[in-house]
């Protein structure tokens, strides 16, 4: 599992056309939640056992106009890419197994 920063100059290299299946996590820096999310997500990534899945993060306050043009409405919000196209979007934070059954791993 790979953690990093995006901007929407990056969403289709970076998301859409990964080899792997992909995560796009909205989020704020002044967001609570979104703190315990990047824990759990941190965490993740540091667990060799974890699934190999591109997380890419989008901080909504640096990049509105792409917040806006993904309907992103809450925070933080999670969109689930798999082949380049999108399988499920959730509000809210999640647990390692919502990830893995939403990707089916």
């Amino acid at each position: 599992m790979t953690i990093k920063d995006i901007k929407s100059e990056n969403f289709e290299s970076d998301v859409l056309n990964s080899d792997k299946p992909a995560m796009l996590v909205f989020w704020a820096p002044w967001c609570g939640h979104c703190h315990n999310y990047k824990a759990l997500l941190e965490t993740m990534e540091a667990d060799p056992g974890s699934p190999d899945i591109t997380v890419c993060r989008v901080n909504t306050d640096e990049n509105t106009i792409f917040t806006t043009d993904m309907k992103i409405s809450g925070i933080p919000t999670t969109c689930f890419y798999k082949d380049g196209a999108l399988i499920d979007r959730r509000c809210g934070v999640l647990t390692k197994q919502d990830i893995l059954n939403i990707f089916d791993m």
